[in-house]
């Protein structure tokens, strides 16, 4: 395991990364190009980037949907060069509000019930911060 301030900046990181996710998703898809590379990596951020792209082709579905919940963040598992771990979300008050992208309003909110994700975050050397690298599971 890592030392106890390495932890919390993996939750730091983690859960900064997660707000950006939640917050952008009716930005333009040039601002999200521009600043996914900021909060992902690896496989995480080519599907981003991958989504991304067909919004630019203009093939964006019409409605998105945005989920805001509470984050209970452990960190387990760091790799013995310490550069990657994983992260499990335990979340809680799941809910999932849908979005027409054209007039920019919400049409409906879903209640997901709890549930806990798991995310394996790499350490960037260069940028000095944890970026979610790859989504692992969810757990029933």
């Amino acid at each position: 395991m890592a030392p106890e301030d390495i932890t919390q900046t993996v939750e730091e990181h983690y859960l900064t990364s997660m707000d950006w996710l939640h917050n952008s998703m009716l930005d333009d898809w040039s601002s999200q190009w521009d600043k996914a590379p900021y909060f992902l990596a690896g496989q995480f951020l080519r599907r981003h980037q991958e989504i991304l792209k067909r919004y630019r082709m203009g093939t964006s579905p019409r409605y998105a949907g945005i989920m805001r919940c509470t984050h209970r963040v452990e960190v387990r598992h760091f790799s013995d060069d310490g550069e990657r771990c994983l992260v499990v979300d335990y979340q809680s008050t799941r809910r999932i509000a849908t979005y027409d992208i054209e007039r920019g309003n919400r049409v409906m909110t879903q209640d997901l019930g709890d549930g806990a994700v798991v995310h394996q975050m790499v350490y960037d050397k260069q940028s000095k911060r944890w970026k979610i690298d790859a989504f692992i599971q969810e757990l029933p």
